[in-house]
């Protein structure tokens, strides 16, 4: 069986009035699928969908299903359909009588229809629930219900507008798992609209960071969160440590990135030019604390809080010029504890490296004047 499902996004744009809310975006998403839509409030993501959806009418742009252009189409002719974080369910129909309603528009036969709603029940584990009313179901299988609806009907792409939001946590990491479960069964693609990291990082094939209208990054959750290629990708998705500082090549080609507070070994790997400003992402987990120094690296600072969080303990370092980095360590590893003295270092490939933001400027830094900790140690 071939799969379909892919779309095309080319030059979108969208106004609402003066409003710039997407700016001529371009990218495809492939067939079989999930990809998440990833993004603070307002940063165009729901519209986004809608565009897709037909719910919205595109300023500017194409959008094609697969080989079919369909964004001068009505909604219900673009072969797809939408999931909403209210569910949107007939009150008045019972559990069968709501899946079944666009397969009875098809003018299929009683059996075709039973057959296919009775593997869809299945599927989404609502055996027994047939005869319920919406009202006498939680809200996490009213999502099931929601879900049903949509894929009954074999449409090659489901679009899902922040559909777990409204339940509690519990369900909500629940019904993560089964929403994936579901769309590798099915080899349908799924197009996730979601504010929430966790969300996309569990669930997506790939995730699409969006803000301010354009998408800063669009990978793997693992390229995502292990190469931010901005500042504020670095910063959205998970917990980072930003540093400032001026990239330093010295006679043997070493590169260091040379910050008020001190020095650290980077691999710039010919992106970046000796004095250049760049920003330095580390998470904290990434980082390591010693009561030495590593060679290449000069980052004292003193623990200043301890925050203990079950499978882990975090740590705030202080540093020379106040900024106070985190540091993230399994409980079980060595402990370290407030006022502690410690010198901070990570591997090399584990930091990303990033055009900095700012308008910093750096006087000549020799070295790290580590005076004003001596009387500490």
């Amino acid at each position: 069986m071939s799969i379909q499902g892919g779309i095309t996004l080319r030059n979108i744009n969208k106004f609402y009035g003066k409003n710039h809310v997407v700016k001529n975006l371009d990218f495809e998403i492939y067939p079989g699928e999930f990809i998440s839509l990833l993004g603070p409030s307002g940063c165009g993501k729901t519209t986004i969908l809608r565009l897709i959806a037909g719910l919205e009418q595109l300023d500017a742009g194409e959008i094609y299903l697969d080989d079919k252009r369909i964004d001068a189409l009505e909604p219900y002719k673009r072969n797809l359909n939408t999931i909403f974080q209210n569910y949107a369910l007939f009150p008045h129909m019972n559990v069968r009588k709501n899946i079944e309603y666009g397969l009875r528009a098809k003018w299929m036969s009683k059996k075709e229809i039973k057959k296919k709603v009775d593997d869809i029940i299945e599927l989404v584990q609502l055996k027994g629930f047939e005869d319920r009313m919406p009202n006498q179901m939680s809200g996490g299988q009213r999502q099931r219900v929601s879900i049903a609806r949509a894929i009954v009907n074999e449409a090659p792409v489901v679009l899902l507008d922040e559909p777990l939001t409204a339940l509690d946590l519990k369900l909500r990491k629940e019904m993560r798992f089964e929403l994936r479960r579901l769309q590798k069964a099915l080899q349908t693609t799924f197009v996730f609209v979601t504010h929430d990291q966790e969300e996309a990082i569990v669930m997506s094939d790939r995730i699409a960071v969006m803000n301010n209208g354009i998408i800063e990054q669009i990978g793997t959750p693992e390229e995502i969160y292990s190469k931010p290629k901005s500042q504020f990708v670095a910063q959205f998705i998970g917990e980072t440590n930003v540093m400032e500082g001026m990239v330093s090549i010295d006679e043997k080609g070493t590169s260091t990135i040379q910050m008020e507070f001190g020095k650290a070994l980077i691999d710039i790997a010919e992106n970046f030019s000796d004095g250049e400003l760049i920003n330095l992402s580390i998470r904290p987990d990434m980082v390591k604390c010693s009561k030495e120094a590593e060679v290449g690296f000069e980052i004292p600072g003193k623990i200043v809080e301890e925050i203990f969080s079950g499978a882990t303990t975090k740590y705030l370092v202080r540093l020379m010029n106040n900024k106070e980095i985190t540091v993230s360590r399994l409980c079980g590893e060595e402990s370290m504890k407030v006022d502690d003295i410690v010198y901070l270092s990570w591997k090399v490939t584990d930091a990303t490296i990033m055009k900095s933001e700012s308008q910093m400027i750096f006087g000549e830094i020799e070295g790290v004047d580590l005076s004003p900790w001596n009387n500490l140690i």
